[in-house]
């Protein structure tokens, strides 16, 4: 509509309307992660759009950026509208589809379907432990050259490093161990579905006896040797005996790493290193420390990435 004057009016009520829809399209979609919400929301934008340009009279091209929705402004709106779309066509690359909220049941891994199993209390730990391990490839797997005869995981837990594994190298033989007795259930039906294997004992420079110091979820137990202990510890030179050479070791055994790095001897067998640190069981510890310990052990090419929070991190390391 143009006045008799040939200007465009200005209309007011609309601008209310429009920000309370346009927030609720919001609010919503970004709660519930919703493919239909946030093509409302695309919507919405070219409608709004319109409304905002009459409201302020503008009658030639104006920026994006210059119309907020309460607080909200258009390139935000379309850098989530893209990263929505990025996110869940990266999930398809899984067998994930989905438009309402996001819950994980199943992925495709290996050419097959794999049913998943969460601990009821922790399922969002693990769903956001996914999103790190094979979702975003926290470990490189997509960067070891194929193909990848045999991967070794210390520090399993339910197993969603072997099915990431499993994803990126499909014919590898796939070993985990974990010392948590009470993960059996979800590690099983995980290294079942698979075809791997794995073992309850914990690893570290030597065969003894643990006990498992509960962390604030079942991610973060630490082992702490004790005659008395419940849990059995088998020493990393005896994995690399059984199982030969390894493409990819992957660590994560919160803070039992610096035992394994003691002896340098199996290390000679393994060609790739993926792990996440922790300097609390090496107290004064750095960066350059582990840069050169992963040295010593015949690692050329080396990256580390501390974590913002201090205290841990991942490292990566190869051999020529």
């Amino acid at each position: 509509m143009v006045s008799p004057n040939g200007t465009l009016p200005r209309i007011p009520q609309f601008k209310e309307m429009r920000t309370g829809v346009g927030k609720c399209l919001f609010v919503r979609a970004a709660k519930n992660r919703c493919m239909v919400g946030c093509l409302c929301i695309k919507f919405w934008f070219v409608v709004d759009f319109r409304l905002v340009k009459i409201e302020e009279g503008f009658q030639d091209r104006p920026s994006f950026t210059l119309s907020p929705v309460r607080g909200y402004y258009w390139g935000e709106v379309f850098t989530r509208i893209r990263n929505s779309i990025q996110f869940r066509m990266k999930m398809a690359r899984f067998g994930i589809f989905y438009l309402r909220g996001f819950r994980l049941t199943s992925i495709r891994a290996g050419g097959r379907r794999i049913q998943l199993h969460l601990p009821p209390r922790e399922r969002a730990e693990h769903e956001w432990e996914f999103g790190q391990i094979l979702f975003d490839d926290c470990y490189h797997l997509a960067q070891i050259p194929a193909p990848a005869r045999t991967i070794v995981d210390i520090g399993a837990n339910i197993g969603v490093f072997a099915l990431a594994a499993r994803y990126y190298h499909p014919e590898a033989r796939i070993y985990s161990y974990e010392p948590n007795p009470e993960l059996e259930p979800y590690l099983a039906a995980h290294c079942k579905a698979i075809g791997s294997e794995y073992s309850l004992v914990a690893v570290g420079d030597k065969t003894t006896r643990i006990k498992l110091n509960p962390g604030v979820d079942s991610r973060h137990g630490i082992s702490e040797e004790s005659a008395g202990g419940d849990i059995p510890q088998i020493a990393f030179a005896d994995i690399v005996k059984e199982v030969g050479p390894i493409d990819l070791l992957k660590l994560d055994c919160e803070g039992a790493e610096w035992g394994i790095f003691a002896d340098p001897k199996p290390w000679e067998q393994v060609r790739n290193v993926a792990m996440e640190y922790h300097f609390f069981a090496k107290p004064g510890a750095m960066e350059e420390d582990l840069r050169r310990q992963l040295q010593q052990l015949g690692f050329t090419r080396i990256e580390i990435k501390p974590s913002p929070k201090g205290g841990f991190g991942f490292a990566w390391a190869g051999k020529p």
